[in-house]
């Protein structure tokens, strides 16, 4: 029914290696899954990931770190009229995606990281940053999308940066609003779980909303300084205002 694509990898580290592994076999036993397009960086990479032996696993060399262009680009070249859902190494769907089967192709869904076990599975879980606006309950901290194919090269051009850039979802939501499509998440009805339990983090600059950077501090100051301003006039990162780089909460 779903067609994964992510980029599992090799760790360091071994506690979050067994984070990363619980993921991707949970995706692989997930009987709402079709297949795992998996997008290596490196042999070192493919070799540990052949220990997971299914006829799920799709192997594609990219051989670099993936960005966002990357995968949409895939989507369009192999899943066409697919319902694709991308998803960091660290992030395994539930039972919940059972209920995708009408999902729209100008429809996009950002994925929330919701805790394992600490997630009230209410519309406003309180496992990322969500906020009550006056427009509905929002949020900007997501590691994972629903879409569809063929997303326009106007678009995914614009999407030619690293998936762990600070602000990346943000611009990412930024650029397909923009575009006409329909930004939602349906945050109590499709639940993805993040295993992050080891600290540890890889995060590069700011992605702006005009494709430049800027170092992790510049947005960090002046999030900080419009705490009193009305959500109109506020920014998420990469300067994008607030209702065009943040995804609404919705029920389906």
């Amino acid at each position: 029914m779903i067609n994964i694509i992510t980029q599992f990898f090799k760790s360091n580290d071994l506690n979050r290696q067994k984070e990363l592994d619980k993921c991707f076999t949970e995706n692989i036993n997930n009987k709402f899954v079709d297949k795992i397009h998996y997008l290596y960086e490196n042999i070192e990479d493919l070799e540990y990931s052949k220990k997971f032996k299914s006829n799920k696993i799709i192997y594609y060399p990219l051989k670099k770190r993936i960005n966002y262009k990357d995968m949409i680009q895939y989507a369009n070249n192999y899943l066409d009229n697919k319902i694709c859902v991308y998803l960091h190494a660290d992030m395994h769907v539930t039972d919940n995606f059972g209920k995708l089967n009408n999902f729209n192709k100008n429809d996009l869904y950002p994925l929330t990281s919701h805790h394992p076990s600490k997630c009230n599975k209410q519309l406003k879980c309180n496992c990322t940053r969500q906020f009550n606006t006056p427009q509905g309950i929002y949020g900007v901290t997501f590691d994972g999308f629903v879409f569809m194919p063929n997303i326009s090269e106007k678009i995914y051009n614009n999407l030619d940066y690293e998936v762990n850039h600070m602000g990346a979802e943000n611009k990412f939501i930024y650029e397909l609003k923009k575009n006409g499509y329909n930004v939602v998440t349906p945050n109590q009805d499709i639940r993805a779980i993040h295993r992050h339990d080891v600290i540890f983090h890889n995060r590069k600059d700011w992605i702006c909303i005009d494709n430049t950077f800027k170092p992790m501090e510049y947005f960090c100051k002046i999030h900080k300084k419009q705490k009193k301003k009305s959500y109109e006039d506020k920014i998420v990162g990469g300067g994008i205002p607030f209702y065009s780089g943040s995804s609404k909460y919705i029920k389906i």
